[in-house]
């Protein structure tokens, strides 16, 4: 008999270790949805359009069930943003000073932009967002003296955390417009101090392709 009280309460204090371990997996499941980020590519390209006078186009994707409902609201069936949507960037930027400031997006002559995404593609499934925002900007010369202007867009964060900057360079005395990248593969590499290169395609506004 006590043999078989000391297995039934072994059998017990399994079962109370299994739940504490099933609820300890629910809590950090939703703490990961609750603290992941949200930023997962992005590129600039660029269009000569006038004298000293620049568009930009800004792809982005993220990830479309972060935050609230209030962020990248939109007339999905789910109160989300689905194709055919504009919404804000939204997103911060964690500055040196503790100030948080929204993703903006810098000409490189000390001009900024807040951004809005005109969605192009969605998926509930891959739970993504992608879209294209742009700017016109006019310059005061074609390049920054002897060198290029460094247009960038920088805020937070990264789904895999952290701060993300996006740069070009544009110099119009060189080229009146870049190689677009509207998209960037998934490709996993070991941890090493060798550098990868990785050809991407890409192709100009006037249709011009490279990589």
């Amino acid at each position: 008999r006590n043999g078989a009280q000391e297995r039934g309460r072994r059998a017990e204090r399994g079962r109370e270790e299994g739940m504490r371990g099933r609820l300890l997996l629910v809590v950090l499941g939703l703490l990961e949805i609750v603290t992941g980020q949200h930023f997962r590519y992005g590129s600039v390209s660029f269009l000569q359009v006038g004298p000293n006078t620049i568009q930009f186009q800004v792809f982005t994707q993220w990830r479309r069930s972060y935050g609230t409902f209030s962020t990248f609201k939109g007339s999905g069936a789910d109160g989300r943003a689905v194709s055919g949507d504009v919404v804000d960037m939204f997103g911060v930027e964690n500055s040196d000073t503790g100030v948080a400031n929204p993703v903006a997006f810098f000409a490189g002559d000390g001009t900024s932009y807040a951004l809005k995404i005109h969605v192009t593609e969605h998926s509930e499934v891959e739970d993504m967002l992608y879209g294209t925002s742009n700017v016109t900007h006019v310059y005061e010369s074609p390049n920054d003296g002897d060198a290029d202007w460094l247009p960038f867009l920088k805020g937070c964060c990264r789904e895999s955390g952290g701060n993300f900057v996006v740069t070009a360079r544009v110099n119009m005395q060189r080229e009146q417009e870049s190689l677009r990248i509207k998209g960037l593969p998934v490709m996993s590499y070991p941890l090493s101090g060798t550098p990868y290169r990785i050809p991407l395609p890409a192709n100009t506004p006037g249709g011009v392709v490279g990589s």
